[in-house]
């Protein structure tokens, strides 16, 4: 049960299926780079949840489920959402988190067979019998099915209670920022926490040259008191998409 008394931290990040920019696998430097990030919850995307053993061997990934690998001895409770499926893997949305998970439930919200998208829904109970309610998506790369995508995610946010707070992140592809109107307009009440603190959305892609604001945190029922771009040599390495860091306050 989380305390509502004390900050709550999540991380966000597009972690490439687990290889860098260039190809390159760098799992094992993610799982370190999680364990000491100093959050609560990780809202993972593109993770593949199971690699066949040729794949593993072809793509030099030292585990065939990744979930599995960078939850181990840090994160008690996982989830994970299934996405895309291959004849030799499947990958998609996950969160791993330090406090109790006491439901999740995977939405498809693919609008082509031909790219599979989805949005992970969970709930933390807090301490004050209310819930946090998380949702972590990773949108179309096509402007209108990104628009499709937003209204049956609204659809499924509008079922949460008013008094629970509730944040909505993950890669959102809005290159062109069709959505950024959208998400302000809704009856939802959500702001974006880099945008809200800084006065504009943090550019997140190309890892090693961020120019597109990709990657967002929405929020409602709780207030952001720090958004940190993870932009180190390091963590500019892990991935095509930089990660973001953000501290809440109930």
């Amino acid at each position: 049960m989380i305390d509502v008394k004390k900050d709550f931290k999540i991380l966000s990040f597009n972690i490439h299926k687990g290889v860098d920019f260039f190809g390159k696998s760098q799992l094992t430097k993610l799982k370190d780079s999680l364990a000491v990030s100093d959050t609560d919850l990780v809202l993972l995307q593109e993770l593949v949840g199971q690699h066949s053993f040729k794949q593993k061997n072809r793509h030099k990934i030292h585990t065939e489920d990744q979930l599995e690998f960078l939850a181990d001895t840090i994160w008690s409770y996982m989830a994970y959402g299934k996405n895309a499926v291959y004849s030799d893997r499947h990958h998609g949305n996950a969160i791993l988190s330090k406090h109790p998970v006491d439901w999740w439930e995977n939405h498809d919200i693919s609008e082509t067979p031909f790219e599979s998208r989805g949005v992970l829904m969970t709930r933390l109970p807090l301490s004050d019998k209310r819930y946090l309610w998380i949702a972590n998506t990773h949108l179309s790369l096509i402007d209108k099915d990104r628009k499709v995508q937003m209204g049956r995610i609204f659809k499924l946010l509008s079922a949460i209670p008013a008094s629970d707070p509730l944040i909505l992140a993950g890669d959102f592809n809005d290159w062109n920022m069709g959505l950024s109107k959208l998400i302000g307009q809704s009856q939802l009440g959500l702001s974006e926490a880099y945008e809200n603190l800084n006065g504009q959305l943090a550019k997140t892609f190309p890892a090693p040259w961020p120019i597109l604001s990709l990657d967002r945190v929405y929020y409602r029922g709780i207030k952001p008191l720090d958004v940190q771009v993870q932009n180190s040599n390091l963590w500019k390495k892990l991935s095509d998409h930089l990660s973001m860091r953000v501290t809440f306050s109930f």
